[in-house]
């Protein structure tokens, strides 16, 4: 076999309080643009294993920092934010020491790191998209989601961003590298949920492909959302200054958000199912539910939870048109959806 030769992208890992300042500039601008909200993630005030949430400490925010968050477009994890903005954040973040936790990852990257991309090597997986990478960052921080990736073209080359939150365990380092490299592969991430579903499915299979399940030894588990986090993640948006109860329902057999009919832009099948969740407002409309009632005596044979998904997918979107908020629809995970 053909000894393959292949120059390993360099790891630095970094720990400063100027790059946490910005990743929590850079979580409120998400967070203020509604980005995590209206693809379902939960924005929580404490560090959590809940699958698609963030971590968004609780801090003494200003009105005028929210104001010019919202008033951002650029939502790439190197955004530049005002002045004011970043001043601002720096002064609320609590001083942390993160040495420790740094010395020790970078110990245990460096003690693996040989036997970890030999692993891709030996079984000629991800070379092409490894060799693109000139350079691989990862931010140490107490907040944000359990796992985030972003990454800066240079001519030919790419720099990989990423972010390790400090409550995981060390090991979890490698099997971020391993999202990582499926970000290279098939392009930038966003937050919308199916996304990360379909690269996580990917990481899975590369894990088992490669061996690196048991290589990487003890990882933390995810856990799915409960209502009391749903609940929890909207009274910390209102909080924030965001999500505040919506005005959705139904008068003379029509469907109304605030005093605007909308039920002339919702397709039948949106109709039925926007009708449906009214109706049972605080009440979760599972998944068989909604098979019933798009399928109806069909429902046994014709369900499909990929065709219920893209389905809310599109309600959602001419909810938004219409000024909803982009978080009126909750979902829970594993059951169905739901309206507060």
């Amino acid at each position: 076999m053909t000894k393959i030769s292949l120059k390993i992208p360099k790891l630095v890992i970094v720990d400063s309080i100027t790059g946490r300042t910005h990743y929590l500039c850079y979580l409120a601008q998400k967070i203020a643009r509604g980005s995590y909200q209206s693809n379902n993630f939960l924005v929580l005030p404490y560090p959590s294993r809940i699958r698609h949430s963030v971590y968004f400490p609780d801090l003494a925010y200003s009105k005028k920092f929210w104001q010019r968050m919202r008033r951002s477009e650029d939502l790439s994890i190197d955004s530049k934010f005002t002045r004011a903005c970043f001043v601002e954040a720096k002064k609320l973040l609590p001083k942390t020491d993160l040495h420790q936790i740094h010395r020790s990852l970078n110990r245990m990257f460096i003690k693996n790191k040989k036997s970890f991309w030999n692993l891709f090597i030996s079984r000629r997986i991800l070379l092409a998209d490894i060799a693109k990478i000139g350079k691989i960052t990862v931010f140490l921080t107490e907040f944000g989601p359990r796992t985030g990736f972003d990454y800066i073209e240079k001519g030919k080359r790419v720099e990989l961003l990423m972010t390790f939150r400090t409550d995981r365990p060390e090991a979890d380092l490698l099997k971020n590298l391993m999202y990582g490299l499926i970000v290279v592969k098939y392009g930038k991430p966003n937050s919308s949920v199916e996304k990360w579903t379909e690269t996580r499915s990917m990481v899975r299979l590369l894990l088992h492909e490669t061996d690196l399940d048991d290589f990487i030894g003890r990882k933390s588990i995810e856990l799915p959302p409960t209502k009391k986090n749903v609940i929890e993640s909207k009274k910390y948006l209102e909080k924030l200054g965001f999500g505040a109860r919506e005005n959705i329902k139904i008068k003379d057999n029509k469907i109304y958000l605030g005093d605007k009919k909308i039920s002339l832009i919702l397709s039948p099948s949106e109709e039925l199912l926007l009708r449906e969740l009214i109706v049972n407002q605080g009440r979760v409309l599972s998944y068989d539910r909604i098979a019933e009632i798009l399928w109806q005596k069909k429902a046994d044979v014709k369900f499909s939870l990929w065709a219920i998904t893209k389905l809310m997918q599109k309600l959602r979107n001419k909810l938004r048109t219409a000024s909803a908020s982009p978080f009126l629809i909750s979902t829970i995970y594993g059951q169905g959806y739901i309206i507060w």
